[in-house]
C-alpha cells in the first residue's frame, strides 16, 4: 500500500497484482474537515476508512477494459472535480521542454550529418589505400 495525496486531499492506494481480478477505483469520501487544508496532516488509517472511523459516501468505478480517459471522466463525475488547465510556470515548463527538444534533434541531425561525413571520408580513404596497394589499419 503506497500512501500520496495531492495539495490537500490526503489518500491512500492500494494496489494488487492479480489481473484476472476486478479492476476498481474506490474512492472513499471523508467529511470536509477531514480533507480541508486548514484539518493538517489528517490522512486515513487505511483504503477503506477515514479517521473518523467510516467513508461518508464511497462511489466505485470499474476500469476493466477502459481507456484512461474514459475512467477520468467517470472519476471527474463521482468526484464533482473540474479540470484545471496549466498554471502560467506550468505553461513556461513545457514551452522550455519543447525547445529542447528542438534543440536535441536540430543537434541529433546535426551529429548524422557529421558521422556520416567522417564514414564517407573514411570510405575513401580505405579506398584510396587499396588503390595503393597499402594495408589498412
Amino acid at each position: 500500500m503506497a500512501e500520496t495525496w495531492g495539495p490537500a486531499i490526503p489518500m491512500t492506494v492500494s494496489r494488487t497484482t492479480d489481473q484476472s481480478g476486478p479492476a476498481t477505483l474506490t474512492i472513499h469520501f471523508g467529511s470536509a474537515a477531514e480533507t480541508s487544508p486548514e484539518a493538517g496532516s489528517t490522512i486515513p488509517t487505511d483504503s477503506t476508512t477515514t479517521s473518523s472511523g467510516a467513508a461518508d459516501r464511497v462511489v466505485t468505478i470499474d476500469m476493466k477494459n477502459k481507456q484512461d480517459s474514459e475512467i477520468l471522466q467517470e472519476l471527474l463525475k463521482a468526484t464533482k472535480a473540474t479540470e484545471l488547465g496549466p498554471t502560467e510556470e506550468d505553461q513556461e515548463a513545457i514551452r522550455e521542454l519543447e525547445e529542447q527538444r528542438e534543440r536535441s534533434a536540430r543537434d541529433s541531425e546535426m551529429s548524422r550529418e557529421v558521422n556520416a561525413k567522417r564514414k564517407r571520408e573514411a570510405e575513401a580513404l580505405a579506398q584510396a589505400r587499396r588503390g595503393l596497394g597499402l594495408a589498412t589499419a
